[in-house]
């Protein structure tokens, strides 16, 4: 049996030791998002009672959950981190690559939510919740591959890509942190003697017994070993704790994953997010979760123990009799509780009297009035939880300020959960880099992104994650905002798409000018189809006139060798009416001549008749 070295065991105790309060009061805090609460003695042992557990907590939670953690983060990569890839003068290319990487890293991180729980929502619960983040990264090739993990099983993990990430209750983490960073943290879990065997091997264990299992990572390196029974077997006083000596050393000490020099990388495997305040020094203080001045203040408790007397007493009181009946054999009077109307059948000289109800205890019931009300002042507005304005029907202006004001009460919880998720993108290109391992995604088209770990740089990676609220009008007023900076302040699009949340401003500036420069040739194109078209429409027309022209000219030409070829008509043209000239030919209605203009002199009164209008013959 290998027995553990002293420090590390030491380094345990002395950890469980320093947070024994700190996991006490976080208990409180699970307790009550489990809406689960025990009565004080001796409530607790009257069978009359029936116990009432305020919702308020559990309803603030899940609103503070459902308002940060319904849209999709934005993360940003400061192009100065893809330099390796793109050179730094060109920041055009260095932009471009920047939002490729972007896409690529959240592609991956979204499936990995779908193995099991999203992990956006996981951390904007625990960071409500507890005011802390934990979260274990996993590259999948590089666990399979120390853990020889193959065939159907690792073939089923892979379909959800090469990373698994899930948020680590913080009650079972102990987190040693320093002025500069997290230096140690230990991760402590019940399990079977047969879980230990399937996960180490061979070890000395026994199937059906029962085992703490100590994980601790620190820039030595990491240590695993156990002890037996169901929590930590310590000895406990006021001064410190002490680890058992026969822990069983089930890895290390080694690193928990080396570099090409053989040496632990430089950063631990968990990653770490704590709010609350530095001032305070003791940790369970340090740290100002939702629920921190609820389990301070006892309101809950408060609230409970009035709400629970009130009705238990009413409940108790449902069957207390309702009238009275006075007189000669009032005794033998009862009710039929099988007719509806229940109606009393009374003799004469009995006399029946309506008994008053006393109804809730006023004076419980604005006891619990009052310590509902703080509660849910101390939690977040009303307005988060039911989505119901808080003074009934108002103006939508009214309203979307009233959800701003509650988002930014949740400013706490937004800040360590955004630091939790941009940790886990640094970590991810971190691992990337020390493994080798390309980051590889798709888009819905088809398009294949990847990450060459030769081009991350473990030490000039800046990025930023900010959690998109879902509140009425915050996407209409940035848009509206976003359109005013541009117009009055002369602000590029490209800022302005970064200032909307957009997290591939470069890409969809570049993807508006291929659209524009689309719709430029589609209009060129139209205008030569149309110009075309409008050409041969012409000579189409043109060619039609000449065609009818022709075949009026041929018709003429037919209709005049018909009226020669009559009888009569070879001394000269048929006459009409006043001895105009006649017949088809002097016809303006078939296409011929006006008749004045082929009579010649016949045409005027002279030409006719001979003589003048005086009647004079013409010389």
């Amino acid at each position: 049996m290998a027995k553990v070295p002293q420090k590390y065991r030491e380094l345990a105790s002395r950890l469980i030791f320093e947070q024994r309060h700190l996991k006490e009061v976080q208990r409180r805090y699970e307790e009550i998002s489990r809406v689960h609460y025990e009565l004080p003695a001796p409530l607790d042992q009257w069978e009359w009672i029936r116990p009432f557990r305020s919702t308020a907590p559990y309803n603030a939670l899940r609103g503070a959950t459902r308002a940060l953690a319904n849209r999709v983060e934005t993360l940003s990569i400061h192009p100065i981190t893809v330099g390796r890839a793109a050179p730094l003068d060109d920041s055009k290319a260095a932009a471009l690559l920047a939002n490729r990487w972007e896409r690529t890293m959240q592609w991956q991180l979204a499936q990995a939510g779908q193995r099991y729980m999203d992990l956006r929502a996981g951390a904007v619960y625990s960071a409500a919740l507890y005011d802390e983040v934990i979260v274990q990264l996993i590259h999948l090739p590089t666990e399979f591959k120390a853990r020889e993990i193959k065939g159907w099983k690792a073939d089923a993990a892979y379909r959800y890509g090469d990373w698994a990430a899930k948020i680590i209750n913080p009650q079972i983490m102990y987190v040693e942190y320093s002025d500069f960073m997290p230096e140690v943290v230990m991760m402590l879990s019940a399990k079977s003697g047969l879980d230990i065997l399937r996960r180490w091997g061979k070890v000395n264990v026994e199937e059906d017994e029962q085992y703490v299992e100590y994980d601790i990572v620190s820039a030595d390196g990491r240590v695993v070993f156990v002890t037996l029974g169901e929590k930590p077997d310590i000895e406990n006083n006021e001064d410190a704790v002490d680890i058992s000596a026969k822990a069983e050393l089930l890895l290390g000490p080694e690193p928990w994953l080396k570099d090409d020099a053989g040496d632990q990388v430089p950063f631990l495997p968990f990653i770490c997010a704590v709010g609350g305040s530095a001032v305070e020094l003791d940790p369970e203080h340090a740290r100002k979760p939702l629920f921190y001045p609820v389990v301070q203040s006892e309101q809950w408790a408060m609230a409970n123990i009035a709400a629970t007397l009130a009705y238990s007493q009413q409940i108790t009181l449902a069957s207390q009799p309702r009238g009275a009946i006075s007189g000669p054999g009032s005794d033998k009077v009862t009710i039929d509780y099988t007719d509806p109307t229940q109606l009393l059948r009374l003799t004469p000289g009995q006399t029946y009297q309506q008994l008053q109800s006393q109804g809730l205890d006023k004076g419980l019931i604005e006891i619990f009035d009052r310590h509902e009300s703080a509660l849910r002042e101390s939690l977040i507005s009303d307005v988060l939880v039911t989505g119901r304005p808080l003074s009934g029907e108002q103006a939508y202006a009214s309203y979307n300020l009233q959800v701003q004001q509650a988002i930014a009460s949740l400013g706490g919880v937004r800040e360590v959960s955004q630091d939790a998720l941009a940790k886990t993108y640094t970590q991810m290109l971190l691992i990337a880099h020390y493994t080798g391992a390309d980051i590889t995604a798709y888009s819905a088209k088809g398009d294949k992104y990847v990450i060459d770990s030769e081009d991350i740089d473990p030490f000039s990676i800046h990025l930023e994650v900010e959690l998109r609220t879902d509140v009425p009008a915050d996407r209409l007023q940035r848009v509206n905002s976003g359109a005013t900076l541009i117009q009055v302040f002369g602000w590029s699009r490209k800022d302005a798409a970064s200032y909307l949340g957009e997290s591939d401003p470069e890409g969809i500036f570049q993807r508006a000018k291929l659209e524009s420069i689309e719709m430029a040739d589609l209009q060129a194109q139209l205008q030569r189809m149309a110009a075309e078209r409008s050409g041969q429409y012409q000579k189409d027309v043109m060619a039609a006139a000449q065609a009818l022209h022709q075949q009026m000219m041929e018709q003429a030409q037919q209709q005049t060798e018909q009226f020669q070829q009559q009888p009569g008509m070879e001394q000269g043209m048929p006459m009409g009416e006043a001895g105009l000239p006649g017949g088809q030919m002097n016809n303006p209605a078939a296409g011929g001549a006006i008749p004045v203009e082929g009579a010649g002199g016949l045409a005027t009164f002279e030409g006719a008749t001979g003589t003048t209008r005086g009647g004079e013959e013409l010389a």
